[in-house]
């Protein structure tokens, strides 16, 4: 009598024994491991396995290690724990208010700083102020008028103001004062620049580049170079 492969459905043949139910050891290996994963199968449906997140059945052809029925579910409820341990973590933690001084609520994140918007502004301008004091206590800044060294807490030692006191940025704005100075200016000038040719004195009247005294001197000065 001709007998069939238990799995495949075809022919024995002629050389397997009485007691063989498959053709080839493929086929043995296959059906066992179909039995065990059957049997797994009806294990694990007979188990009350609910997910751990929604409390949605898990599908029987999950793992028997299987807590969540879907990423989605094993997504959310690491985010929620990671939450609880942070919630957690600033319960414990003694938080201030680098502004005021005040506790910070629970509901901010680790990193915060201040309790509230206004508290940042004021710790923002607050911060901006001592790097502007400290820019400027490492000038070396005089009164434009005396010379004096600016003091950083005088009425006018805020950036730009350039005197020590009102009484010398009048002095320094008085008309006499600006004459005296344009006067003084001229004069310096006048004896620095010189002729790159003949040496003669610049007229104050020329450009503040310029570098002859005439137009005769800056054609020389062409003709030679040719």
């Amino acid at each position: 009598m001709d007998r069939d492969c238990a799995h495949c459905g075809r022919p024995l043949g002629a050389g397997r024994t009485k007691r063989a139910k498959y053709c080839s050891d493929a086929c043995r290996s296959t059906a066992s491991n179909a039995r065990i994963s059957d049997a797994r199968v009806a294990e694990l449906e007979a188990l009350d396995r609910k997910c751990e997140h929604c409390g949605e059945p898990l599908p029987s052809t999950m793992t028997a290690r299987a807590s969540f029925c879907n990423m989605q579910c094993t997504l959310a409820a690491r985010n929620a724990r990671e939450h609880a341990d942070r919630w957690a973590v600033k319960e414990i933690l003694d938080r201030r208010c680098e502004a005021c001084g005040a506790a910070l609520p629970t509901e901010q994140r680790l990193g915060a700083k201040h309790c509230n918007r206004d508290c940042k502004d004021v710790a923002k301008v607050a911060r901006l102020r001592s790097e502007a004091r400290a820019v400027i206590e490492a000038m070396d800044r005089r009164c434009e008028q005396c010379g004096v060294s600016i003091d950083v807490d005088a009425p006018l030692a805020g950036w730009p103001h350039k005197f020590c006191t009102l009484q010398c940025c009048a002095q320094w704005y008085d008309l006499s004062s600006r004459r005296a100075r344009a006067a003084q200016k001229l004069q310096e000038v006048q004896e620095v620049r010189r002729c790159a040719h003949c040496d003669n004195v610049i007229p104050s009247t020329a450009r503040s580049d310029a570098r002859y005294c005439s137009r005769i001197c800056r054609n020389a000065v062409r003709d030679r170079r040719r």
